[in-house]
């Protein structure tokens, strides 16, 4: 259910700013940009899952875009607008997933620091006094 409402959101909220998305094409553009910029940063692909089992990948997005663009291009506005919602939402997911990686991958990195900084060097044991 929650997944539901989590999927309309992004649809309502586009089909609400219709004007402001009058050209759907140039969004795709944006959206697409987004994609080759969390590419960059994750070059591995932070994946999610998604409805139907799936792993939602930057790939995944670049078809529901490559269907937007195909859409806008037939002139098909309002179908463009909510191809490129779900693209977007997927997209979103992905961002939020890099982000947590992310922050686990610091927050590891800073644990290792402190624990070099307060005790020996991993590897070397320490000399026995005799």
């Amino acid at each position: 259910m929650i997944h539901r409402i989590l999927f309309a959101l992004p649809i309502i909220a586009l089909i609400a700013a219709g004007p402001a998305l009058a050209d759907c094409a140039s969004e795709v553009a944006r959206t697409d940009a987004r994609v080759a910029s969390l590419e960059r940063k994750a070059p591995d692909g932070a994946t999610g899952e998604s409805w139907f089992g799936e792993p939602n990948t930057p790939q995944s997005v670049r078809k529901l875009l490559d269907g937007a663009k195909d859409l806008a291009a037939d002139g098909k506005e309002e179908a463009c607008v909510n191809q490129l919602g779900q693209a977007r939402s997927v997209l979103r997911g992905l961002e939020s997933k890099h982000g947590a990686q992310e922050a686990e991958r610091e927050r590891k990195t800073d644990a290792i620091r402190n624990d070099l900084k307060d005790g020996a060097a991993p590897g070397k044991t320490p000399e026995k006094g005799g």
